[in-house]
């Protein structure tokens, strides 16, 4: 009986041996998969920011179609929408641990952020963008193309840190993207170039 009890007692503890190690290696799986589910929503978000940057158009006489950008955000006029060019804002809220993105196809009226079109992501520790002037060979934390020279920046870096909102892992910083922005002046006769 000693023999038998001390056999059960021996298989329990094996037991739960192998079901504590089950348990870890599917956390740690979990673990993986959300982090690589993070890491693929930021690729994405770089992407399309950059993909809006390298599109950006800009009108020398329409005073509604300009590029401005501050640390936190980056507004411009790119191709598509219902007159032929969307009106794009892109913007982080450290009290949301978010970004957003607006959109207009009027630009005569810039994107109201109150009123959002698409959250990205959450779990966003911080977005920020800086502006090379070629002509300064300078970074700067803001560009407004009404007051340098009616010009895109030739650079925009984009730096993004992420950390998942459930989880105490340390906060991914992808490396700093710079997004080349290439020159597009809006035609005369063209609705927004008028």
């Amino acid at each position: 009986l000693v023999e038998i009890m001390a056999a059960i007692s021996l298989t329990v503890i094996i037991m739960a041996f192998v079901a504590q190690a089950f348990q870890a290696g599917v956390d740690s799986w979990t673990n993986a998969g959300n982090r690589t589910d993070l890491m693929q929503s930021g690729r994405y978000l770089i992407s399309r920011i950059s993909s809006d940057l390298q599109n950006s158009y800009l009108s020398q006489t329409n005073t509604s179609c300009y590029f401005q950008g501050d640390s936190a955000g980056v507004h411009c006029v790119v191709p598509g929408g219902v007159w032929g060019f969307q009106t794009i804002e892109y913007r982080y809220d450290p009290g949301y641990r978010a970004v957003f993105r607006a959109a207009t196809d009027d630009p005569e009226n810039p994107p109201d952020l109150s009123y959002l079109d698409e959250s990205f992501l959450d779990g966003v520790q911080k977005l920020t963008f800086r502006y090379y002037d070629a002509t300064r060979k300078t970074w700067l934390d803001f560009w407004d193309s009404r007051q340098v020279e009616a010009r895109l920046p030739d650079l925009v870096e984009i730096r993004l840190s992420l950390q998942p909102s459930q989880s105490e892992d340390p906060a991914y910083d992808f490396p700093p993207t710079a997004v080349k922005l290439m020159v597009r002046q809006l035609q005369r006769g063209s609705r927004l170039g008028r």
